[in-house]
């Protein structure tokens, strides 16, 4: 089992194309986008380097939540927390982070 996380040790930075998790801190006091965050996995698009923004990209994103979400949604870069080639690598690095493995 520990095999399979060292391969994310040398990872570097994301890049577009890969999928990604961002902080739910990063909203502020917004608990249904704070909620929304928790467990979304969105693709990262585009990067700003001069501006230092990420831009993000969400799947079935709650029609409720439309409004707050942008088709391509900026984020600095300290707030993408997780990411990955896949889907599922993300959800392994997200539980692997989770107990500190």
């Amino acid at each position: 089992m520990i095999t399979q996380f060292k391969i994310f040790e040398n990872e570097s930075l994301p890049q577009i194309g890969d999928y990604v998790m961002v902080d739910p801190n990063c909203v502020g006091n917004n608990l249904r986008l704070s909620d929304f965050y928790e467990s979304a996995i969105g693709k990262l698009t585009h990067i700003d380097i001069e501006q230092n923004l990420w831009y993000v990209t969400f799947e079935n994103v709650p029609p409720k939540l439309n409004v707050h979400i942008l088709k391509k949604q900026p984020f600095r870069r300290r707030n993408i927390i997780v990411w990955g080639k896949t889907e599922e690598e993300v959800e392994m690095k997200k539980q692997a982070n989770k107990y500190n493995l």
